[in-house]
């Protein structure tokens, strides 16, 4: 398996909703708490396992480099408090976890069933947790600009 193949697998194993939106239905009883410190830093830490797998920089590889890009950008990502900053219209758990159960989940057997009952359950933490860092968030004042 190349680094690609890996990354990709690894990355859908590490948000498994994703997973679930390309038609990968390995992980349907996961749901990712994106905002738990736990899930964050096993993000970082896969982030900075690849990144340290490339070879050193030649620019003579685009496909390397745009990984490389790509992967530094994620990582960059992680000096901002994004994970403060409250629920928006468009992005949410509220929202994926919607879309993947009417659109994505397979719901034909009782196993799959049972997979949705333990995703709704990681649900149920994922959310609570969304919710603790809004609080985190409006109490530090990093909201969203008024419109």
């Amino acid at each position: 398996m190349d680094i690609y193949e890996s990354y990709f697998t690894e990355h859908l194993r590490l948000f498994p909703v994703a997973a679930t939106f390309l038609g990968d239905h390995r992980w349907d009883d996961r749901f990712e708490n994106v905002y738990s410190a736990e899930h964050q830093s096993r993000h970082r830490a896969m982030l900075c396992r690849y990144l340290s797998r490339l070879p050193r920089r030649s620019g003579d590889d685009l496909e390397v480099e745009a990984f490389r890009y790509a992967l530094e950008m994620e990582l960059e990502s992680f000096a901002h408090p994004l994970h403060l900053l409250p629920l928006s219209q468009m992005h949410n758990v509220f929202l994926d976890m919607t879309e993947v159960v009417l659109n994505h989940q397979v719901l034909g057997t009782a196993s799959d069933l049972e997979a949705l009952r333990r995703r709704m359950r990681e649900f149920h933490r994922a959310a609570h947790t969304q919710i603790e860092r809004l609080k985190e968030g409006m109490n530090a004042r990093i909201v969203l600009p008024r419109v």
